[in-house]
């Protein structure tokens, strides 16, 4: 019986609390590159008077890097197929 007892793997987190807090820091990625890229363009345009197109170009790059950052942590892109059948 004690044989039996020790055994028995340690129970594991639940995958829920895991998964938690992977995503936690997921808004941030997502706003910090859109201020910094919009705030690069805004210096930019008063540098060499373009305003407001360089502020804009800059806002659609850092849209484009927070949606990269976003889809690569949640896994849309560049991750690797987990094998289903435990094969």
């Amino acid at each position: 019986m004690l044989a039996e007892m020790t055994s028995s793997p340690p129970p594991t987190p639940p995958k829920r609390a895991q998964s938690g807090l992977r995503f936690a820091s997921l808004g941030i990625e997502m706003v910090l590159p859109i201020v910094l890229f919009m705030y690069v363009g805004y210096r930019l345009d008063l540098h060499f008077e373009t305003t407001p197109w360089l502020f804009l170009a800059g806002a659609f790059v850092g849209i484009a890097v927070g949606f990269y950052s976003m889809f690569k942590r949640v896994g849309i892109l560049g991750s690797k197929s987990e094998p289903k059948d435990g094969s």
